[in-house]
């Protein structure tokens, strides 16, 4: 059976500049259908989105056909990580580097 968390992680992962960012969390509703939201860094979201919606439009495309393979139904959510996280995380890196590294 595949693992359709790891399949769209690693066809973002395949996308984006960022592969460390990309995270999928996965729910299912009371229907039995898998929702998987696909969280990338802010400066790739233009690429797994793509002109017109075309690459986040394959992109279900290709997960609904691995679902149907597992008899299951998917739908896929693209999120963008909140830039609050990244600037804490670059903070907490400067603060890092002055303590330790002097």
């Amino acid at each position: 059976m595949v693992n359709l968390s790891e399949t769209l992680a690693d066809m973002a992962r395949a996308i984006v500049d960022d592969p460390e960012s990309v995270t999928v969390a996965e729910k299912v509703t009371e229907n039995g259908t898998v929702v998987l939201e696909l969280s990338v860094a802010p400066d790739d979201m233009g690429k797994v989105i793509g002109r017109g919606g075309r690459i986040a439009k394959a992109i279900r495309q290709v997960m609904k056909v691995a679902a149907n393979n597992c008899g299951k139904r998917v739908t896929v959510d693209i999120r963008q990580q909140k830039k609050a996280m990244f600037r804490i995380a670059f903070l907490l890196h400067k603060i890092f580097t002055l303590i330790f590294l002097r």
